[in-house]
């Protein structure tokens, strides 16, 4: 068995550049417009983006970037709407929710602010109900903290099949 890569080696970064430019162009009140003007290949890199840069904003630290990582994941969960599952968006958007709180800001309060601005009412519903929970830990929704030469970082408990890695 190997060691669990870190999620900023593990997920290709590649397209973090594509995402920063979608998520400078996303209006204030996201709708089906933008949506859909928005392929595949930019749900994959809002995907990789909200799950890589959660790391950055606990390492800098900011709360700005925290905030653009779990809106591009809400709006990757959007594009997938027929694919996505309440307990993935969970398990993912825990990073989000446990940087938040070393940031010193109100999971809620943030959750709830990225839920008002997407027009998927299911995702809205994901987010606002899991930012007023008080159960949030790594090591309950399959993370854990790793130490890099970079700064902390997050992994999977248990390192998933690479043809997996979104």
């Amino acid at each position: 068995m190997h060691p669990v890569q870190p999620n900023r080696y593990r997920i290709p970064g590649g397209q973090d550049a594509a995402a920063q430019t979608i998520l400078q162009c996303a209006p204030d009140q996201i709708d089906r417009q933008f949506l859909d003007a928005l392929d595949q290949d930019a749900a994959r890199a809002l995907g990789r983006y909200g799950v890589r840069q959660v790391t950055t904003a606990l390492r800098l630290p900011s709360v700005d970037l925290l905030h653009q990582a779990l809106l591009a994941t809400a709006i990757a969960t959007c594009l997938s709407e027929d694919k996505w599952d309440d307990r993935d968006l969970m398990v993912t958007v825990a990073l989000h929710w446990v940087v938040a709180q070393r940031l010193g800001m109100d999971p809620a309060t943030m959750f709830a602010r990225i839920a008002s601005r997407i027009p998927n009412p299911e995702v809205a519903s994901v987010l606002t109900v899991f930012g007023h929970r008080h159960d949030i830990t790594l090591k309950a929704f399959g993370w854990q903290e790793l130490t890099t030469d970079d700064g902390p970082d997050f992994g999977p408990v248990h390192d998933p099949d690479p043809d997996l890695i979104i």
